[in-house]
């Protein structure tokens, strides 16, 4: 039977290709009576052409049933349009494709209704000459508001009631393909072109419906799609339990809607490919001059995936020229792929708005590849540098989302407007890696342009985790005349930069950027995530080089913040705000909260200015360690930083610390510096524990201005080792200033005299600061009128008047416990109890940190000694030696001073064989340090 219905089939086809173009390939059927539709030879438009007349009419509606229907190559067919009939519906009973070579048209205004289960083809020559909508479905059936259903398998007559507008198609068990081989489609301005499947398959040519609609829909089995009018548009919506085929769209072809208003593309689907650099266009068209004029949108319906590639776009746009606003771009699909340079967006060349894009994926989007749109993949919306106006947003929900290869995502103003917002949902990872070969890395932005007029958007991200590698990054920027935007980070988990461009020399980044020559402020930066990771050169930075203010940076973490690595250049990892030489503005603010956070490898914390504004303050909050360490490639320390170049004009900023324990040591810096001519800012540390090793310093310098303030408040202990110092000093040029005040409240302070760590607030010309100490114990360092190569504190000016130290200890009254001398004296030797003799062999021992030092004005050094000191089990008899014995006070004496001496009798030699308990214990040892 299968091998008979083939060759039937083969046969069929020779027949369409050996008759006549005039009548064999159009054969009605009896279904309809004497109301069949009925084809003669005729003229349209002075040209020859098959009219197609007769058919069943009811109402506005017209009704015709064809056992085959097809058009030959170079074939012309039409319907006629009786007066009064607004819809056309012709059925295909037959068991063959219909295979539209030729040209299909309505001798009127009419909409064409095609109906062919089997499918239907147009070929390279297809041409549509309709004045209504056409619609080629291979759906089985078409259902009307009124229970009727004007069916192709189960062919009847319509009812002699009045047929009312169409609400629905039904499908069978398996509807034919519709494809369209290099055809130009087109129908007129406003008009709906739709092909509904089965698969559809647009293969070169073009789809053309200038201020209409272009629907696209594949079904794949049995079920019920529907069908709704508005003006002069249908438009198909699939209901979710309906199973879905695949649309492609490949070899250049072009979908194009763009008008002086109105314009939709409608893909509904299993999976929708656009490859082989086809074009979808939607948008305002160069012929439209209202400043009112509104586009339509572009919108994809996948239930499976999207895959947009090799070099094709979809855009929606305000073409050269014209006037109006752009629609937006929306994809609701289970996933997305964009690859090899496809590019999606709405974009403005004239004077308008655009519209927003929005990708609604349930799993993963990925964004790779680079190819025919100069290099990249795109998803974003343009203000071109010819085009006025402002774009919209770009939202993305995704479970995961991937950049690789140089691909990006934003919006960008090249002429005069605002940047639009990017925002993107992610409920799992969010990663960008890879380069193109262009150079360009993986990323997000919204940026002003050179020679643009307008402010950047925000992006702002909802992630659980987020993953930067390979120099990727999100930054706002503004080149132009406008304001950056803000970044806008939510991270559940993680958050990690890490990995190196060779093209461009730089690091993994998240930035905020005033250029040069730019008229604007920089967006804030504010991050928050579980834990927050740059290594191998990876940085934040909100920064300004032209006229205007770097916005602030604020990271929130419940976690571990780890800076650390070297880029290939030998740059550390950090986290900056800079305005430098060129700026005319201030830098921005740093603010950090953190479980812990490590700098290592020369990391870096950074507020600086080195033109015309102050360098903004960083204030740091961590409920655990803080600590520093290490060097870059370049022999750089790790450091916390406000500071103040020689070309700035501005003061620093002020640092504020709060930490359980604070580390620093390799030369690390907790630093206010200002080597221009302003102010130094201040540093305010709370912390426990503070440890300064290896060089490390709290420094607060001018070269010629006021030195800082540094005040560290309620430690328990502060450590100086190796040539650390604590330093307020001002006139580092040999210049004026005063030098900074110094306030240190500590339990205990601790230093080591010949390692030179000192505390100074010193002056070239200026006064000396004030050193404020309140501590418990000051061991290894003290005050001095000048530096010496020990451990000093000083507030010293070599031309100026020397500051103040003040050193608070706990008062003690010198009466407090003493007792009044009693004045009757009584025989004293039977108050004094015996103890254990001293005997040779035995020695003083101590326990403890440190041990005993040879002077107590000796810190305790870290070096330990273990020695056992278990006592023997066994009992032993000492052999009695000569020696000095130590003797019991037997009374006192006075002399004629009064000085009160004790005196005894020297008592016989004592064997003493064995010892209690507590002497046992002290026989033998030696010093033990633990």
């Amino acid at each position: 039977m299968m091998q008979q219905n083939l060759m039937a089939w083969c046969l069929g086809i020779s027949g369409l290709l050996i008759a006549s173009p005039a009548i064999a390939q159009l054969v009605p059927d009896s279904s309809l009576g004497s109301e069949s539709s009925i084809v003669t030879p005729g003229t349209i438009n002075a040209l020859p052409a098959d009219v197609i007349s007769g058919g069943a009419q009811r109402g506005s509606s017209l009704f015709h049933s064809f056992r085959d229907f097809n058009v030959g190559d170079s074939g012309r067919v039409y319907f006629g349009n009786p007066t009064g009939v607004g819809n056309i519906f012709t059925r295909v009973t037959g068991t063959t494709p219909s295979n539209i070579l030729g040209t299909l048209g309505v001798n009127g205004s009419a909409s064409l209704f095609l109906l062919n289960p089997n499918g239907i083809l147009f070929g390279t020559n297809a041409r549509l000459d309709i004045r209504g909508s056409f619609f080629a479905s291979s759906s089985d059936r078409v259902i009307f508001n009124d229970g009727f259903a004007y069916s192709a398998s189960t062919p009847q007559a319509p009812p002699l009631l009045t047929i009312s507008t169409p609400i629905g198609l039904q499908y069978g068990n398996r509807a034919g393909e519709v494809r369209s081989q290099g055809a130009i489609l087109q129908v007129l301005n406003g008009q709906t072109l739709a092909l509904v499947g089965g698969n559809v398959s647009i293969e070169g040519g073009q789809l053309l419906a200038p201020g209409g609609r272009v629907e696209l829909v594949g079904v794949a089995a049995a079920g019920e799609v529907g069908l709704t009018q508005q003006g002069q548009e249908f438009r198909v919506n699939v209901p979710d339990g309906v199973a879905r085929a695949d649309v492609s769209i490949v070899d250049s072809a072009l979908i194009d809607v763009t008008a002086s208003g109105g314009g939709n593309i409608a893909i509904n689907a299993r999976n929708i490919n656009i490859l082989g650099s086809s074009d979808l266009t939607a948008g305002i068209a160069d012929t439209s001059s209202s400043a009112v004029a509104q586009a339509g949108e572009v919108t994809f319906n996948a239930a499976e995936t999207v895959r947009i590639a090799e070099g094709s776009n979809v855009f929606n746009l305000v073409e050269p020229g014209g006037v109006g606003n752009a629609g937006g771009i929306r994809i609701v699909a289970r996933s997305a792929e964009l690859d090899d340079g496809a590019q999606l967006g709405s974009y403005t060349y004239g004077q308008g708005n655009t519209g927003d894009t929005r990708l609604e994926i349930a799993d993963t989007l990925s964004l790779a590849g680079f190819g025919g749109n100069d290099g990249y993949t795109f998803i974003g919306n343009l203000i071109w540098p010819e085009g006025v106006g402002n774009t919209g947003d770009v939202i993305v929900s995704a479970r995961s989302i991937t950049f690789d290869d140089g691909a990006q995502m934003g919006t960008f103003i090249y002429g005069t407007g605002n940047a639009g917002n990017v925002r993107l949902s992610v409920s799992g990872t969010l990663s960008f890696s890879g380069r193109g070969f262009n150079g360009f890395v993986s990323g997000i932005g919204s940026q002003v342009l050179r020679r643009a007029r307008g402010n950047g958007g925000n992006i702002t991200i909802a992630a659980n985790s987020i993953a930067f590698n390979d120099g990727a990054g999100l930054v706002t920027t503004t080149f132009g005349n406008g304001n950056a935007g803000n970044i806008t980070l939510e991270v559940k988990d993680s958050l990690s930069l890490s990995g190196f461009n060779n093209l461009n020399r730089l690091g993994s980044n998240i930035q905020s950027l005033v250029s040069q020559g730019a008229i604007g402020n920089g967006g804030n930066i504010t991050i928050s995530a579980g834990s927050i990771s740059l290594i191998d050169g990876a940085f934040f930075n909100n920064s300004t080089s032209g006229e205007g203010n770097a916005g602030n940076t604020t990271i929130r973490t419940n976690g571990n913040l780890s800076i650390n690595g070297i880029s290939a250049e030998g740059d550390a990892s950090g986290i900056g705000s800079n305005a430098d030489s060129r700026a005319k503005g201030n830098g921005g603010n740093i603010t950090i909260s953190a479980r812990s956070i490590a700098l290592n490898d020369g990391a870096y914390i950074v507020t600086a200015s080195s033109g015309q504004g102050n360098a903004g303050d960083v204030s740091v909050r961590v409920a655990d360690t803080l600590s520093f360490a290490g060097f870059d490639g370049n022999g750089l320390f790790s450091a916390i930083e406000s500071s103040v170049g020689r070309s700035g004009t501005g003061n620093g900023g002020d640092i504020d610390i709060v930490a359980d324990t604070l580390s620093l040591r390799d030369q690390a810096q907790l630093a206010s510096n200002n080597s221009g001519q302003g102010v130094a800012g201040n540093i305010r540390v709370q912390t426990q524990s503070v440890f300064l090793r290896q060089g490390a310093k709290f420094t607060a310098e001018t070269a010629s201005g006021r030195g800082g303030d540094i005040t560290l408040q309620n430690a328990n202990l502060l450590v100086l080792r190796d040539g650390s110092s604590i330093s307020s000093t001002a006139g580092t040029a040999q210049a004026g200033g005063n030098g900074g005040n110094i306030t240190i409240d500590s339990k205990l302070i601790v230093a080591v005299p010949q390692e030179d760590s000192n505390i100074t607030a010193n002056a070239f010309s200026g006064r000396g600061g004030n050193v404020r100490i309140t501590t418990q114990g000051l061991f290894g360092i003290e005050p001095r009128l000048q530096e010496t190569p020990f451990s000093d504190i000083t507030a010293s000016s070599q031309f100026g008047v020397s500051g103040t130290i003040t050193l608070n200890t706990p008062d003690v009254d010198p009466a407090q416990g003493l007792v009044q001398l009693p004045t009757d004296l009584q025989d004293t030797s039977g108050l004094i109890a015996s103890t254990c003799p001293a005997d040779e062999g035995n020695s003083f021992a101590i326990t403890g940190r440190g041990g005993l030092p040879e002077d107590p004005r000796q810190p305790l050094m870290s070096d330990r000694v273990w020695l056992d000191d278990r006592s023997s089990a066994q009992t032993s008899t000492l052999p009695a030696q000569a020696s000095t014995e130590i003797v019991e006070a037997q009374g006192w004496v006075r002399d004629r001073n009064g000085t009160v001496t004790l005196v005894a009798t020297r008592p016989s030699a004592i064997t003493q064989p064995t010892q209690s308990v507590l002497c046992a214990l002290l026989i033998g040892n030696q010093f033990h340090d633990r």
